[in-house]
Order: C-alpha cells, then structure tokens, then sequence
C-alpha cells in the first residue's frame, strides 16, 4: 500500500514542479485520494527543508550555484469534489489531562483517586511476588499515611517499583499501562491494570504529586532511585528526575487541596478498600 501511493504521487505531480524566473518553486497536481495527496504535502515538506540547508551552505560559497530560493512551495494541489484541509485531529493535553482528572471520570469521591494509588501500589507488590523466589522472603506491603499538619497524603509500596524507561513510557504518558507490555503480562500473570489512566485522578484533589520510585530487579535491596514531580498547574514539556536514596518500591505524595478536609479524604478512602491481595495499612 505504501509503495502504491509513492507510485500515485509522482504520476499526480508527473512533470509539474517547476522553478520560476525568480527562483520560487511551484509545484502542481491532481489527485483523487487524499492519503496520496498527504504524502505529496509531506514530500514537499521535507524538500523545503533540504533546499533551505543547501541554500545555507550555497550563501557560504564564494561562487553562488543555486538558483532557487529557500522560501515555502507554491502549492497547486487539488482534490476534486472535496476540499483537503491539512490538519486532522488535535488533542490539547491540557484538555485530554483534564477530562481524565475530572469528576466526569472520577466522580464526586474525594477517596477514589487515592483507590487508584492503592490499587497501583498492591499491582505493584503483585508482580514482584510473582517474581520473587522463596528464598527472597519478600513481604509485601501497602502504607497509605494521611498527615494533618502538612495536608499531604502519602501512599507507598516496597513492590516492583519503576525504572526510567518505565516513567517515561508509562506512568508519564496518558493512557499507556505498564500492563499491556508483552514482559509485563504473561500466560501465568494477569495483570490487575487496565488504561493507564489512574494516577490522574490525583489531580482531583490535589495540586502537585512527589514520586520516588526505584525498581527492584537487579538485586537493588538499598540502592539509588528517582524522584520528581507532576503538576498540573504548569504542565511543562520536561522532567527533572533526581536521585534519592531508597529501597525497591514507590511513594507518592499528594499535596491536597486546601479546600479539602483531610479526615473526609480518609474516611472515603477507608470505605472504598474492602480487601485486596497484600496488606494495606491506613
């Protein structure tokens, strides 16, 4: 298919890219799909970009070359009985961060996004039972402290804990569970995780999340993890991850909002965890 729609594209431009007189290119076509008319602006896209290096380079010359000029192509592409727009679907981030960290999701239960947090947290303690060994006598455990004086709720695990890669691919990007990874999941362990989606409800009740977290494969019984924050107040294109010292697991740290009354947020909580497969202390 791909190579049929190259073959496409060069029969609807044909001989119809032209330099003007004055150096400007112009480039012309018919088409009759618009997959092979978005490969040609794609096309056209990436030759503006090499014509614009060459043209550097020329402007160094002592003997100029090029009669071209480094400015965007006149493009002459039509679509018939349709009218092709280049710009498809957008997603805002802070928009798609809001919806999932919105009561439209998470309702109106102060407890529920710290549910999240335990059920991320007992995930976490099962998959590294799954892959402890007898010998390692590994006792999971699940802590959830509510602090009055510093309004934070903080929910650890001594489970798998993350690595960097897993940051990155997972707990920092919407909708993308650990769980889906072929290694994560396998014929005798069935993950509990589903969207990737949990951690955000978070931002229901809170203004700004700590996250340590450091992964227990290798060995590491007392070793070197990371730390960093997530806030929703400035959502920024970067993450500054410093190293902590800790053993394999997570901790997160919810800075409520001030508004929230702390003892409210642990009594739903309280409420809404019945029973799960490693011990939960509140």
């Amino acid at each position: 298919a791909i190579s049929f729609r190259e073959n496409r594209k060069h029969d609807c431009i044909r001989d119809s890219l032209a330099v003007s007189d004055d150096g400007q290119v112009v480039v012309s076509g018919t088409f009759d799909d618009g997959d092979v008319l978005a490969l040609a602006h794609r096309t056209f896209d990436d030759m503006e970009g090499w014509i614009r290096g060459y043209c550097d380079i020329d402007r160094q010359s002592k003997i100029p070359r090029l009669r071209i000029r480094p400015e965007p192509f006149v493009r002459r592409l039509d679509l018939p009985g349709a009218t092709f727009e280049r710009l498809g679907v957008r997603m805002s981030k802070r928009a798609v961060i809001d919806l999932v960290a919105s009561n439209a999701v998470w309702r109106n239960s102060v407890g529920a996004p710290i549910r999240e947090l335990v059920q991320n947290a007992v995930e976490a303690c099962r998959f590294r039972m799954h892959h402890s060994s007898p010998a390692d006598d590994y006792q999971p455990q699940v802590t959830v402290k509510f602090d009055r004086t510093k309004h934070i709720v903080t929910v650890s695990d001594n489970g798998c804990g993350m690595s960097l890669r897993t940051i990155l691919n997972h707990f920092l990007s919407v909708a993308s569970s650990r769980a889906k990874e072929p290694a994560y999941a396998t014929k005798s362990y069935a993950p509990i995780a589903r969207f990737g989606v949990g951690f955000w409800s978070v931002f229901t009740i809170s203004t700004k999340a700590d996250i340590q977290s450091l992964a227990f494969e290798g060995g590491n019984a007392n070793g070197v993890g990371l730390e960093f924050e997530v806030s929703l107040a400035e959502l920024k294109d970067y993450t500054v991850f410093r190293d902590c010292s800790m053993t394999p697991g997570t901790s997160v740290t919810l800075y409520l909002n001030q508004t929230l009354v702390i003892d409210d947020v642990f009594e739903q909580c309280r409420n809404l965890i019945v029973s799960a497969a490693v011990p939960i202390n509140l």
